[in-house]
């Protein structure tokens, strides 16, 4: 693998853009992973003699997307800032384990992201989580930008180290 990165860097592209593709082909998966599903349920549902609505099932797959850019900017920071996968690994998995607690400790629920995520809110009380929402995407598109200013850093420092006939 890092002889391909190697490669990779050596591109006539800055990792700015390097690191755009990656979250806009990673934002891409994501809706694909929420959507789709969704829609093959409301197309199965009259299978089962149930009705789904099509209204509902976007509306959860929007609900879970913007709630899981939270987590989405999250591993992506913790990705750029962390150069050992063990530690990237274990500070997921910590914050993870943190989203759980939130989820299911009583006194805690109302500030869970994976609650925010499910969409219990718009099923059972017909009411979009705003604060949860909008607290998770400022928080993933800050932490996306902090990325990205990150890798921008290290491409200055790079290139201020070259020679510059090699700039």
């Amino acid at each position: 693998e890092s002889a391909g990165r190697e490669y990779f860097l050596s591109l006539p592209v800055t990792r700015r853009r390097i690191a755009l593709a990656r979250q806009v082909v990673s934002a891409a998966q994501i809706a694909a992973l929420a959507i789709l599903p969704s829609l093959l349920v409301c197309a199965m549902a009259p299978l089962r003699g149930q009705r789904y609505p099509v209204g509902d099932a976007l509306m959860h797959s929007v609900i879970l997307m913007v709630g899981s850019l939270g987590l989405f900017g999250l591993t992506m920071f913790l990705r750029v800032m962390t150069k050992d996968v063990a530690a990237y690994v274990a500070v997921g998995a910590l914050i993870v384990l943190l989203g759980f607690f939130t989820f299911l400790v009583e006194d805690f629920t109302p500030y869970s992201i994976f609650r925010v995520m499910n969409g219990a809110d718009y099923f059972f009380n017909r009411h979009v989580p705003w604060t949860g929402l909008v607290a998770s995407a400022t928080t993933g598109c800050l932490l996306i930008w902090l990325s990205i200013r990150t890798v921008e850093r290290r491409d200055e420092e790079r290139d201020g180290m070259l020679p510059y006939a090699l700039r």
